[in-house]
């Protein structure tokens, strides 16, 4: 395939870097966020005591909870996060639990996340469910 189209070859290896790389600064990414909001957590008290496992999803599931509220509430200007909607604002919380108890757990998330977009992408519609 090279020799007969080079340029097609060089093309599928400058995606395949491409892709490499934006992995690469993903996992990076949710790394040093991981390592940062666990970090604020602990400064403000958070881990005193430390939670276990089923109150930080509790918490996960009352940053959902509070970003339908705000969805049935007409999704109104955030008041503490100029230039975002209050649905924005608690679906940052959502990530900000979230990044937290994975770096608490350690649990990969940024792996985990790439990994399970592939498997996700190889699945047929709707994961062969109706919804």
């Amino acid at each position: 395939m090279i020799q007969e189209n080079p340029g097609e070859a060089a093309k599928l290896l400058k995606r395949m870097f491409d892709e490499v790389g934006i992995k690469r600064n993903f996992i990076q990414s949710i790394d040093e966020f991981g390592k940062r909001a666990h970090d604020m957590a602990v400064d403000k008290g958070f881990y005193d005591p430390a939670p276990n496992v089923p109150t930080l999803i509790a918490l996960m599931h009352s940053e959902l909870s509070e970003a339908l509220e705000s969805h049935r509430k007409g999704n109104k200007p955030s008041k503490k996060i100029h230039g975002y909607s209050q649905m924005d604002e608690e679906f940052a919380d959502l990530m900000i639990r979230l990044l937290d108890a994975c770096e608490y757990l350690n649990i990969p998330l940024g792996p985990a996340v790439i990994a399970k977009m592939d498997v996700n992408a190889k699945r047929p519609h709707k994961h062969g469910k109706e919804y």
